[in-house]
């Protein structure tokens, strides 16, 4: 979890859904629009402080593609990984399709 902390977060911001405050934060800001488009419809920005919330959402951008190298992106929610693919489009697909399946349980 610590680790997860320390990275450099280029965006970070809390919406509200329903009532459940849900912190947001990216590592690389091309992913900021993207991730925005995965949140569940009337998702509302109120703060960009993310201290206190009921579900974070981490998205980790693992750098760019070279011939020696392919970079895996890495999806978070509340510090367990839930996505890992080197598609960063795809993995914020498996992050967004986490937190709908988290805020349809009851008690979010």
């Amino acid at each position: 979890m610590d680790q997860l902390d320390r990275l450099g977060w280029a965006i970070q911001a809390t919406v509200v859904v329903n009532e459940v405050w849900i912190g947001l934060r990216v590592n690389d800001a091309d992913l900021w629009p993207h991730l925005l488009e995965r949140l569940p419809p009337g998702a509302q920005i109120v703060t960009a402080d993310t201290a206190f919330v009921d579900i974070m959402l981490s998205a980790v951008h693992g750098g760019e593609k070279s011939p020696r190298r392919r970079p895996f992106h890495f999806g978070y929610l509340n510090f367990k990984r839930v996505s890992r693919s080197t598609n960063p489009i795809m993995m914020l697909d498996e992050l967004g399709a986490a937190l709908q399946n988290r805020l349809s349980v009851p008690g979010y």
